[in-house]
């Protein structure tokens, strides 16, 4: 049983430690586990502390945020594991430099969101500091507006639903603007992922709204880049499983199973748990550690 995109919450939108996910992995019969934090890598040391000695492979991963303007995609997310551990090939400086880079973006971005919502930067704050002592959130995790949609009611400016839906438009004015800063483009992840030993898997291909035909094509221009992997099974889409493992094999691209959950209290539910089994049974091997 396998899950290989999990998040903990050194990523600001999910609220459980490494520790607690291992061990709901564990209880939910996942035998091999990628923690895949959002566009970092402070979280793999300590899920790798908490697996040692448990009766789970962990392998260290992270999921990168990037943009394929040649698709008119604004985010695409690559996933990116390792299999080996020895020599910590994440904290490579090439690697780092574009998780900064990234994270340069973000911050960039979250700025002129706040402004354009004209909510002073100190709320945010507030709900950072909150979610910290109450243990939902690491410490180094980074500010992001999902904060706001955690935090207790009395520290979010005004109700989620409605927050979102001006969020959405203030990021069209300033798209429109030319206010709203890129991410890096995928290519370039892709190369900085194979400079540094990287595995890298495209994410969630369902949720980018592409044709069949455009999504082939994407897929063979990834795969010129260095992409080997595609999440063919992915839980929130789990319907769509049959066409895209069809699509990875004909692409030549391993298949994994990711469940993109983001806390410990959803790996515990029996639907992940029948999710976890339905995937076993789609494939004998989603993972292939001999294409690594």
């Amino acid at each position: 049983m396998i899950d290989f995109h999990v998040h903990s919450h050194y990523s600001p939108d999910a609220e459980s430690s490494p520790a607690a996910l291992i061990n709901a992995a564990l209880r939910a019969g996942v035998r091999l586990l990628s923690i895949t934090d959002h566009n970092g890598i402070d979280h793999i040391e300590p899920a790798l502390d908490a697996a040692a000695g448990k009766a789970l492979r962990l392998l260290p991963g992270l999921e990168l945020t990037c943009a394929s303007p040649a698709f008119g995609l604004d985010e695409i997310h690559i996933l990116a594991h390792f299999q080996l551990v020895d020599n910590s090939p994440w904290r490579h400086s090439a690697l780092e430099a574009i998780v900064a880079e990234i994270a340069a973006v973000q911050a960039q971005n979250l700025t002129s969101l706040l402004r354009g919502l004209d909510i002073p930067v100190e709320n945010l704050e507030r709900a950072r500091q909150s979610l910290i002592q109450s243990g939902q959130l690491a410490a180094v995790a980074r500010p992001s507006f999902h904060l706001f949609k955690r935090c207790a009611r009395n520290l979010s400016p005004f109700p989620w639903a409605e927050m979102k839906l001006k969020r959405d438009h203030v990021i069209t004015d300033l798209r429109k603007d030319n206010l709203w800063y890129p991410f890096p483009s995928v290519d370039h992840v892709l190369q900085v992922l194979n400079s540094v030993g990287a595995t890298a898997t495209l994410a969630h291909p369902g949720r980018y709204a592409l044709d069949a035909d455009k999504l082939s094509t994407l897929l063979d221009s990834l795969k010129s880049q260095g992409l080997m992997g595609l999440e063919a099974i992915y839980f929130p889409q789990f319907d769509s499983s049959h066409s895209f493992i069809s699509l990875a094999r004909a692409k030549g691209c391993f298949i994994t199973a990711g469940s993109d959950s983001h806390s410990a209290r959803s790996m515990l539910l029996p639907s992940y748990i029948q999710l976890i089994n339905s995937a076993a049974a789609l494939t004998n091997s989603p993972w292939r550690p001999d294409k690594m």
